[in-house]
């Protein structure tokens, strides 16, 4: 599994996480709260790949995001 660390200074804007991960591991994290507020504490960046990096996004909009970045009406109907 994963071996991960954590930092605290004297302020919680200067706390941050690490993960270190392994092979066919996954990290998941919501970078908002359940009312949809951004949570300041999951701001990321990530490190360069040693081998091969996946990554997947979800991207959650309130209003519907038209073509060419959302889905066609086309597309939406075969869901």
């Amino acid at each position: 599994s994963s071996s991960s660390s954590s930092s605290s200074n004297n302020s919680p804007e200067e706390q941050f996480f690490t993960v270190t991960p392994k092979l066919g591991d996954a990290l998941l994290f919501f970078p908002a709260d359940r009312y949809g507020a951004f949570d300041e504490r999951v701001e990321h960046e990530g490190c360069p790949a040693v081998d091969e990096k996946w990554i997947a996004r979800i991207w959650r909009h309130i209003g519907r995001v038209p073509p060419p970045y959302g889905m066609s009406n086309d597309a939406l109907v075969k869901l």
